[in-house]
C-alpha cells in the first residue's frame, strides 16, 4: 500500500470513528484522544510533506548551481528520504495509538462505518488503481 492511500485510510476511518461515536461505543474521553490523534498527525504529515518539497527544491537548485558539491547534494537526498520515512513513522504510530484506544468489537464497528461512507461516496477501493 503506498504512504498515501495508508494515509487517506486513517483519516477516513478516524473521521468515521468521530462521526459515529455513538455507534462505535466510545466515551468522551476517548472521543478527544481520537480527535486529537487526528489532528496532530494530519500538522505532522503536513509539515513532513512541506519540508521534502522545500528539500527537493533545494537539491534541484544545487544540480543547476556550476560549482555544486555532489557530497551536498548526497547529503540532501539522504535528508529527503529520512522525511519521508518520518511520515511513514508517525502514520503507523497513528495506527498503533488507534488500534490501543478501541476494543476489537468497537473497531469491527468503525470498518463497517469506513466501508458504508466508501460505499455511498462511490470509492471502489479502499486505495488506489496501483494498490
Amino acid at each position: 500500500m503506498h504512504i498515501r492511500c495508508f494515509n487517506k485510510q486513517f483519516f477516513k476511518l478516524t473521521g468515521a470513528i468521530l462521526w459515529n461515536s455513538k455507534e462505535v461505543g466510545i466515551s468522551d474521553e476517548v472521543f478527544e484522544k481520537i480527535k486529537e490523534l487526528k489532528i496532530r498527525t494530519k500538522k505532522n504529515l503536513i509539515r513532513t510533506s512541506a519540508e521534502k518539497e522545500s528539500m527537493m527544491i533545494d537539491i534541484i537548485a544545487a544540480l543547476w548551481d556550476r560549482n555544486t558539491d555532489i557530497t551536498k547534494v548526497h547529503e540532501m537526498i539522504d535528508k529527503k528520504y529520512e522525511l519521508k520515512r518520518q511520515g511513514m513513522r508517525e502514520l503507523a504510530s497513528g495506527w498503533f495509538s488507534l488500534k490501543t484506544m478501541l476494543t476489537q468489537e468497537q473497531m469491527e464497528k468503525a470498518w463497517k462505518f469506513y466501508k458504508e461512507e466508501r460505499f455511498r461516496s462511490g470509492e471502489k477501493q479502499d486505495c488506489c488503481e496501483r494498490c
